[in-house]
């Protein structure tokens, strides 16, 4: 592992939550959770593009805000997982934009239960 990202291995247990398309323009998105939302661990994935990464976001159901700093995900690589275990995730927003001219990939965004 390199700072906050690493190379992309075999995942087990994880499951995708929210993609992204990545294109020239920056953009913001969200993912809103329903109760069904018991995750230990989230995650960051870059596929296809390095995507540097302006900001992240987890907003719990206590009505608390986690800011994340990841700045650049190499393409292939992923960001650590954060631990979130106790704390029910409602939403997760990321605000980013491709290093590349053209669509070439997703941001992806990763739970493990």
């Amino acid at each position: 592992m390199n700072g906050w990202w690493a190379r992309i291995w075999s995942t087990p247990g994880w499951q995708k939550i929210g993609a992204f398309a990545l294109d020239r323009s920056a953009a913001r998105n969200t993912i809103v959770l329903g109760r069904d939302n018991d995750f230990r661990l989230i995650k960051l994935r870059s596929r296809g593009a390095d995507v540097d990464v302006h900001r992240w976001t987890l907003a719990l159901e206590d009505g608390m805000i986690v800011d994340l700093s990841v700045n650049r995900l190499p393409e292939g690589t992923e960001s650590r997982p954060i631990t979130i275990t106790g704390r029910r995730l409602t939403g997760v927003a990321v605000e980013y934009r491709s290093r590349h001219d053209t669509w070439l990939g997703r941001l992806e965004v990763w739970a493990q239960r």
